[in-house]
């Protein structure tokens, strides 16, 4: 009989052990797969900040080109309305000399020179009244 309990006992222990290292085993499983849940969670969160920070960052350059194409065209329709100012005063130069002018008239294209001509000089002694050295060229090439 004491031959039986030790066998009974030694099963008991076995199946006991297989059963514990079964739970363990299921628990430890669990705890795996939770972490790796976790990493998985993880790794989508960064995934997904990630695609919205690039996103906001194309949204932001997408936003900046806009800008630039929309400057752009307002310089392109400031430069318009500029040559449309410069051509209505030579129109209006070209008028009083005609009215007022003895014999001596310009065309509106030698009268838009003039008036190029007479901002560069007034820019010329606007820099030399500021002290800065000017100097003209005649060569109608650049120096740098």
């Amino acid at each position: 009989m004491i031959a039986e309990l030790g066998f009974f006992k030694r099963t008991a222990e076995g199946i006991s052990g297989f059963i514990n290292d079964l739970l363990n085993g299921v628990a430890h499983r669990r705890s795996l797969n939770a972490a790796t849940e976790t990493e998985l969670i993880n790794n989508a969160v960064l995934e997904a900040t990630m695609d919205v920070s690039v996103d906001e960052r194309y949204a932001a350059l997408e936003s900046a080109e806009f800008d630039n194409a929309l400057k752009r065209e307002r310089l392109k329709q400031a430069k318009v309305e500029t040559k449309l100012a410069r051509l209505q005063l030579a129109r209006e130069i070209h008028k009083l000399q005609e009215k007022y002018g003895e014999g001596q008239s310009w065309t509106i294209e030698e009268t838009e020179d003039l008036m190029d001509n007479s901002r560069v000089i007034q820019s010329v002694e606007l820099m030399g009244a500021m002290g800065l050295s000017v100097s003209v060229n005649t060569d109608n090439t650049l120096h740098g």
